[in-house]
């Protein structure tokens, strides 16, 4: 019996330190809308089914969520998870820091980005000074990179890459790549007037009249479906062959333009010009004394290499491949700078683990860091179980750099199969204490009583062996 009361006594006070040292999750209280729910500290949620989850956060629209550090989700449906959101559209979404989205049916993923065209949005990282630096004021636009802009009244855009800027009246165009430009509408740019681009690995186009294929460089070198009698007509091109049998043929004007006499007297001797064997043509004798000869070059005296060098161009592509190379290496430094971050976001991520479900705390919010090489992370996130078998949890990772980078998450938990079958003990833990307390005292009590009963029985024996030896 007393083995047994110590083991419960062991169990009890094990419990009795984990909630000592254990912080208390705010619970879940109902906000001042009507159906509305709010958790953590100072959090508003004043519309129907709206709900506020963590420090300062405002849900102030219809069947609106903010979740994490001084969001608000104003607009009706709108979501702001995060640091600094505010989602004030109607189904607008602001998910990262310090991001706002007030189009209707706008996103913003990322950093300090702003949306104000509907039914667009904004993904990576601007810029925030008082104000938001880099917006989207264009509606049916989209803007997937850093530090890009499309100016209200141009709708339609899609831009893809780093610093791009559509201004405004342009429509139904493409941006793509770091630095490109867009002057006009329904255009794709992958450069600029100083960033020139190749698009390479382009299959052959359809050469037709009704054609609107691109034409690769190589169709135009060799010529292939080239339509060559039309093109000879529209350059009225005469054919080599319509003079092989001399038809048509001036030749006393031939004869003055060559100088040449009729073969009688009076004209210049035939003999007095030689026919150059390069190129089949005549010049005089006296000329040709003035050049020469082919042979005197064969063995490269009186060649001038400088001269040749100059004109070929020679050398000139050491600086184009050392330029070339530093370009890569800034590549490979941006690429693997990138990915040490990614793996710190991620590590701090997974650090986010809830505890066990308890129904009297279904709320909980957790916070951990990531490190990878030298990049270091911070995340926030919160988890909510509406039973011990759903679970929905959140989370967003913020970079240490001065250019703020942010990966966050959504999760939901389903637990699957007919389990245990047994209960989970709903007991609050100030009960479970107070019967740790309990048992305590009455073990201490029975302890007592144990010892008094050692007393006894010692001076009964005592006396017994007294009588036993008087007899």
């Amino acid at each position: 019996m007393k083995k047994f009361v110590s083991l419960k006594l062991i169990v009890f006070s094990f419990i009795l330190v984990t909630g000592s040292v254990s912080f208390s999750v705010p619970a879940i209280q109902g906000g001042t809308g009507t159906d509305s729910i709010i958790a953590g500290i100072d959090n508003i949620a004043s519309e129907e089914k709206s709900s506020a989850f963590g420090f300062k956060n405002k849900a102030s629209g219809k069947f609106s969520s903010a979740f994490g550090y001084m969001n608000e989700a104003n607009g009706q449906y709108s979501s702001a998870f995060g640091a600094g959101n505010k989602a004030s559209g109607e189904q607008s979404s602001a998910f990262g820091f310090l991001n706002k989205a007030s189009g209707r049916k706008s996103s913003v993923f990322g950093s300090q980005y702003e949306v104000t065209g509907n039914s667009s949005g904004a993904f990576g990282v601007g810029e925030f000074n008082g104000q938001h630096l880099y917006k989207n004021e264009g509606n049916n636009s989209y803007m997937i990179g850093n530090k890009n802009k499309i100016a209200s009244g141009s709708d339609d855009n899609f831009i893809l890459g780093n610093n791009v800027h559509i201004g405004g009246g342009i429509n139904n165009s493409v941006a793509l790549g770091n630095n490109s430009t867009v002057s006009a509408s329904n255009t794709v740019s992958v450069g600029s007037s100083t960033l020139k681009r190749k698009i390479v690995n382009v299959g052959d186009g359809e050469i037709s009249a009704s054609s609107t294929d691109a034409v690769t460089g190589r169709q135009l070198y060799s010529g292939n479906g080239i339509d060559t009698a039309a093109w000879q007509n529209k350059l009225n091109v005469t054919k080599k062959n319509d003079y092989k049998d001399a038809n048509d043929i001036d030749v006393n004007k031939w004869r003055t333009k060559l100088g040449v006499g009729s073969g009688g007297g009076g004209g210049a001797p035939v003999d007095s010009y030689t026919k150059s064997e390069a190129d089949n043509k005549f010049a005089n004798k006296t000329d040709l004394d003035n050049y020469t000869k082919k042979d005197d070059y064969k063995d490269a005296n009186g060649i001038d290499v400088d001269k040749w060098k100059a004109k070929l161009g020679t050398g000139a592509g050491t600086a184009d491949i050392e330029n070339l190379r530093n370009e890569v290496n800034e590549k490979i430094d941006d690429v693997k700078d990138e990915v040490r971050t990614v793996g710190s976001l991620s590590a701090a991520l997974a650090g986010l683990h809830p505890m066990q479900y308890d129904p009297k705390a279904p709320v909980q919010v957790m916070a951990a860091l990531g490190h990878y090489r030298d990049k270091q992370s911070v995340a926030v996130g919160a988890s909510y179980y509406f039973n011990d078998r759903f679970m929905m949890s959140t989370g967003i990772a913020l970079s240490g750099e001065k250019r703020t980078k942010t990966m966050a998450n959504v999760g939901f938990t389903l637990k699957l199969g007919k389990g245990s079958g047994v209960a989970y003990n709903e007991t609050p833990l100030y009960t479970i204490q107070d019967e740790v307390k309990r048992l305590t005292v009455e073990n201490n009590k029975q302890a007592k009583e144990n010892q008094e009963l050692k007393e006894r029985v010692r001076n009964l024996e005592e006396k017994l062996n007294m009588l036993l030896k008087n007899k």
